[in-house]
């Protein structure tokens, strides 16, 4: 994997170098972007001290990033060499570098003489906005990105709908689209607001200061009362409001992931009965909107997490919940109606679990767990045959 983004990185680099004017600011920002994204597996799969260095040439450090890295560097570590620097000091040094570019790159008019973007022009920008609302999210810094979010929302309604233009509000260059929404509500899922960085402690150089209207629309994400499974919601609810009052454009359409991530948020909560609640919202729209695309098809996994979810639940009703789950799987996959759906060892599992966690001393429950135990063994011997 490391290699493989390592010879992205170099494409990236070639490009950042070859361009000129915006193009050379997008690539910049992308090749920024890759090299957050490989420090972050790197940490991710174990790695330790200065993999990152030996892993990305340090020629292909900029001068402000090694700048950044020393002065944040120890005193102890000041005497090492000078390979010896800490990796989230690169993170924080690259994301940086992207602010001031994407300063830049909003201050640019557009190349042609037209008025506005070719198609393009357009489109590059657009992933321009992604990888940098997806490296905010990734370095812990969710509600900057939930309010860069919003001014594109703010530009999509000046452009698109008419609305009146602010004037203290700074415009985007891009519209927001469903990556957008995915990436920032994946980052209030991946943490809490306890950990959630903020402005305060953000790197230096910041885009814009949103006005007292922006910061709350940015569904509410400064307050600390409120829970990252609610925000997660609320931004779905903003991207589906979003994408019905566009007359259905594709970009704003919600997808698998969309919910996905609002599902898996509120169920490692123990939100089981709202994360079942947002599966129907799925099966829903799947059956009866115009997404039988599979854009919103739920699948095995989203079932087995809310199954799971009650399985450890430990309410009154969750064993119930759950079994209930798991005959509309059977069902499903029996009229093959939905072929992503099919009951396995984790379905049986968690459901044999929610009995054995729900009765207490009660005996009802435990012969429930057996029978179930005793039923999916049967399964086994019967699809080995």
């Amino acid at each position: 994997i490391s290699r493989r983004a390592l010879q992205q990185l170099y494409k990236t680099q070639e490009e950042s170098e070859s361009g000129g004017g915006l193009w050379r600011m997008m690539a910049e920002i992308e090749y920024l972007g890759r090299k957050v994204q490989l420090l972050l597996a790197l940490s991710e799969s174990g790695a330790q001290g200065e993999s990152y260095v030996k892993v990305i040439p340090k020629e292909m450090l900029s001068i402000p990033e090694l700048d950044y890295m020393s002065s944040s560097m120890s005193p102890s570590s000041s005497t090492s060499s000078s390979s010896s620097y800490k990796e989230d000091n690169v993170q924080e040094a690259c994301l940086i570098q992207m602010k001031h570019l994407l300063q830049q790159m909003e201050a640019l008019p557009p190349s042609s003489s037209s008025s506005s973007f070719n198609e393009e022009e357009t489109e590059q920008i657009q992933s321009t906005y992604n990888t940098y609302l997806s490296t905010l999210c990734r370095l812990g810094y969710t509600t900057e990105a939930d309010e860069l979010l919003c001014r594109m929302e703010y530009t999509h309604d000046v452009k698109k709908t008419g609305e009146e233009e602010d004037v203290k509000m700074q415009m985007t260059k891009a519209f927001p689209n469903v990556a957008c929404y995915n990436a920032v509500m994946h980052g209030y899922a991946s943490t809490n607001f306890a950990t959630t960085k903020t402005k305060t402690n953000a790197p230096p150089v910041p885009i814009t200061t949103p006005t007292a209207s922006t910061q709350i629309t940015a569904s509410s994400s400064s307050s600390s009362s409120r829970s990252s499974s609610s925000t997660t919601r609320s931004l779905l609810s903003r991207l589906e409001t979003r994408y019905y009052k566009s007359n259905y454009d594709e970009s704003l359409k919600p997808d698998a992931i969309s919910y996905g991530i609002v599902l898996h948020s509120l169920a490692s909560l123990g939100y089981a009965q709202e994360a079942e609640d947002v599966l129907d919202k799925m099966e829903d729209v799947w059956k009866n909107g115009d997404h039988h695309d599979g854009f919103v098809r739920p699948n095995t996994i989203c079932y087995n997490t809310v199954i799971g979810a009650y399985a450890r639940s430990r309410q009154p009703n969750a064993a119930n919940r759950a079994e209930s789950l798991l005959r509309r799987m059977e069902r499903i996959h029996k009229s093959k109606l939905n072929p992503d759906v099919t009951p396995d060892t984790v379905s049986y599992g968690s459901v044999i679990s929610a009995w054995a966690r729900s009765g207490g001393d009660d005996i009802d429950s435990a012969k429930k767990a057996e029978a179930w135990l005793h039923y999916s063994m049967d399964l086994y011997k019967k699809n080995r045959q």
